[in-house]
């Protein structure tokens, strides 16, 4: 992008960060997202959403679940995939305590819009436990 004189907008940065996200490589999708902030782009839920995916794609359950918080941190709101994303992955590392703490925190009610989390996400728990053997 950057060789071929392309400037970049806040679509062509989601489309890189995404598609770092899709093969697992979470170094490059962050290398990408600091470009993107070094321009001077905002980053929204989608980003976030490429990033916390990148996280889980490559099997780092702490730096998924770290994207999350940051996310909320930095004011973007997570949504449904947010959470489904990073309680999937907990259920994928055989961590169901972490999973149903992402639940509760997406049903506490301080997650405006995800009072009732999606049928994806209760089940990703309920696998996380069965993975684990319980």
């Amino acid at each position: 992008m950057e060789a071929a004189g392309v400037e970049g907008n806040v679509v062509t940065y989601n489309s890189v960060i995404n598609a770092c996200a899709r093969s697992g490589d979470a170094v490059r999708a962050e290398a990408w997202f600091n470009k993107m902030l070094s321009k001077g782009i905002e980053p929204g839920v989608f980003t976030y959403n490429s990033l916390i995916n990148a996280g889980a794609k490559s099997d780092d359950l702490a730096r998924a679940e770290r994207w999350l918080e940051v996310m909320s941190e930095n004011g973007v709101q997570p949504d449904d995939v947010s959470y489904s994303t990073v309680i999937h992955a907990c259920g994928t590392k055989q961590q169901p305590q972490r999973a149903e703490k992402w639940l509760a925190k997406m049903h506490s009610g301080k997650c405006p819009g995800l009072e009732k989390p999606s049928a994806f996400c209760f089940n990703s728990v309920v696998q996380a436990w069965a993975r684990a053997g319980d």
